[in-house]
């Protein structure tokens, strides 16, 4: 553990809710409920679903600076199968006789009122105990949560994935029984106290959400299913929900005053008193598209708190898209028109001006930081948008922290997808990160091709961090300059370590992690079809690496997985730069470049990053086997 210093005055608190008349702001804690302190909680449930129950339920109640206080630990009986007991194991002869959850209730209920409720992802553990609370007949007495999976990122804490183990790690806490929601409890009250000190001294805010208890479960509690439906569990513990594609194509953003129609893309953010699948499932029934993100695409934000600082709010403001409140969401929801044709969608209108409609009330209030001029016109130069079918695919895009792979990441995320970028330097990562729109829309890893375990961690990191994987980019750093004869056998070697077998090595590890639609992009060079004078390495690694590409097309084309290459020519990077400037006279070599392709120019990262897009979205689904080039037609042959 890491030694605590005395406390240095009151913890900073974020506010997530827009102030009221009286100039409070909605979500700040009262000074009791800071006076009072924490309660770090975790539970375990028979699955991860609507309908799932709590089984066990540790916590830890800590007073105002962290210290414990005391806690509670009991077993609670579903009167139900107990789910997977591989991995919580807890076997339905250990919870026979154990209390059921309205026996339980009213000292569970003692032990959270008046505390901050801490958990580690907090909304998944919040919405279990409310939903019992709720078929108990009554409300959970908690007002405000934190989670620690945000407090981590806000305080910048180095960390490679957002596992509760890789959590105490960092501060040095023992994890001696996982999944036992005690010694969870306890892992996390461990980490947390050091976490508060952390934010205390350096003046960061915690990251409080106000906690709106779910009233409506949708369910029948004497007709809830015995059993978890068949696979609905995967290794990662991570519930598996595949619902149909939405049939309509997108007839864009939502108009204040105006009904939704069938197609539109909905996100949802923070807490809703409707339980969220709930609400997701009576929205897909009237044939609207559920998005796990927001981008220029998204036609609706649903949320109760539209002045929050969730990822989701934060790109709505940034973008424009129209917001509203649960409530109105709901009126909207009971008659959502038809969609106005079957056929594909044309052109889409530009953003709108922003309302955002409360959720108790209609008052139409404006996102404030977007000047008129800015709302109107269309995003990043854009008269109309194609849609990709980006919108919530991961991918992995190696080498990305600035360049072509950058510019790929940022024509995906502004389409709707989630990118993880690898490099090998992280301030650099970082930076793009933050570029991209934050933790919500990318994540960066430290990794290096010629690394034989950056395959693994990458993909990894991809599923852990959004939970899903659909493909792959894979860009490495162009090898030494010269000509053959002078380049020497290491050279050679380290090329072939990182532009080929690391390269194939990460795809093949792709392709085990990969399924029907998946996609494993390669950026090599026009060096593919013609040498390229002075880059000798990269002549004889990039045709070999397109051969192999090719090969792979046609081994996994049979599991619905399409592989393809890009071959850019003078696209103005760093990279190219560079080699410009081992010229004698680098303007009048970038001069003789430019005549020598018909265009008469170089190429923009921006142009090569939208053919990556596509060609790694399911718009180009019958794209495979192929190798594309991105040079202004400076290539002679076909």
């Amino acid at each position: 553990m890491h030694a605590l210093q005395p406390p240095a005055g009151p913890i900073p608190f974020q506010r997530t809710g827009p102030a009221e008349a009286t100039g409070a702001a909605v979500g700040a804690p009262s000074e009791d409920l800071a006076a009072a302190g924490y309660v770090v909680v975790d539970v375990e449930t028979t699955g991860l679903g609507r309908t799932d129950r709590v089984i066990s339920i540790g916590l830890y109640r800590l007073d105002a600076d962290g210290n414990e206080i005391d806690h509670w630990y009991t077993l609670v009986n579903p009167q139900r199968d107990p789910g997977p007991v591989w991995i919580h194991g807890l076997t339905s002869a250990m919870l026979a006789d154990a209390p059921t959850f309205p026996e339980i209730a009213e000292e569970f209920a003692q032990r959270l009122h008046g505390r901050v409720m801490v958990a580690h992802n907090a909304l998944f553990d919040w919405n279990m105990i409310s939903r019992e609370f709720a078929r108990a007949g009554s409300r959970a007495p908690v007002e405000q949560r934190v989670c620690t999976m945000v407090l981590s990122r806000d305080l910048g804490l180095p960390l490679p994935n957002g596992r509760l183990a890789t959590l105490a790690e960092y501060f040095g806490v023992q994890q001696r029984h996982a999944h036992n929601a005690l010694d969870d409890a306890r892992v996390l009250a461990e980490a947390f106290r050091p976490s508060l000190h952390l934010a205390r001294s350096g003046g960061v805010p915690l990251p409080l959400t106000t906690c709106v208890a779910v009233t409506d479960l949708g369910e029948d509690t004497a007709a809830a299913p015995l059993a978890p439906a068949r696979g609905s569990w995967s290794s990662s513990y991570r519930q598996v929900r595949k619902r149909p594609p939405c049939p309509y194509p997108n007839p864009g953003r939502w108009q204040e005053g105006g009904p939704l129609v069938q197609g539109m893309r909905v996100a949802i953010t923070g807490d809703t008193a409707t339980d969220r699948e709930l609400l997701e499932d009576r929205a897909i029934a009237a044939g609207l598209h559920i998005a796990a993100s927001v981008s220029r695409l998204t036609s609706l934000l649903v949320t109760n708190e539209p002045g929050s600082w969730s990822g989701k709010a934060r790109k709505a403001r940034e973008v424009g898209t129209p917001v509203i409140g649960e409530d109105a969401f709901l009126q909207l929801l009971s008659d959502v028109a038809p969609h106005p044709a079957r056929a594909p969608a044309a052109a889409r209108p530009g953003p709108h001006p922003t309302p955002v409609v409360g959720r108790s009330h209609s008052a139409t209030v404006p996102v404030v930081g977007r000047s008129p001029s800015a709302t109107s016109a269309a995003p990043c130069g854009r008269m109309s948008t194609m849609d990709l079918g980006l919108q919530d695919k991961v991918y992995v895009l190696t080498g990305a922290s600035r360049g072509l792979g950058f510019a790929a990441a940022r024509e995906l995320v502004a389409d709707g997808a989630r990118v993880v970028l690898t490099g090998r330097h992280k301030d650099r990562l970082d930076a793009a990160v933050s570029v991209l729109g934050g933790p919500d829309h990318a994540h960066g890893v430290v990794a290096d091709n010629a690394d034989p375990a950056a395959a693994g961690q990458v993909i990894a990191a991809a599923t852990d961090r959004f939970g899903r994987f659909d493909g792959v980019l894979i860009s490495v750093g162009g090898p030494t300059a010269g000509p053959v004869l002078t380049a020497a056998d290491d050279d050679w070697r380290s090329a072939f370590e990182s532009v080929f077998l690391g390269a194939l090595r990460l795809a093949r590890t792709a392709a085990d992690s990969l399924t029907d639609g998946g996609v494993i992009g390669f950026v090599l060079s026009s060096s593919v079809r013609q040498p390229i004078p002075g880059l000798g390495i990269s002549n004889g690694l990039r045709p070999g690496l397109a051969m192999a590409a090719k090969s792979l097309a046609n081994e996994l084309g049979p599991r619905g997985i399409r592989v393809l290459g890009l071959l850019p020519a003078r696209i103005d990077t760093d990279r190219v730069r560079e080699l410009d400037a081992l010229a004698p006279d680098p303007a009048a070599a970038r001069a003789a470049a430019s005549a020598a392709i018909p265009l008469g120019r170089y190429g923009t990262p921006e142009e090569f990053g939208k053919v990556a897009a596509f060609a790694l979205s399911p718009a180009a689904s019958y794209l495979t086997g192929v190798m594309i080039p991105v040079d202004g037609g400076a290539l002679t042959a076909l």
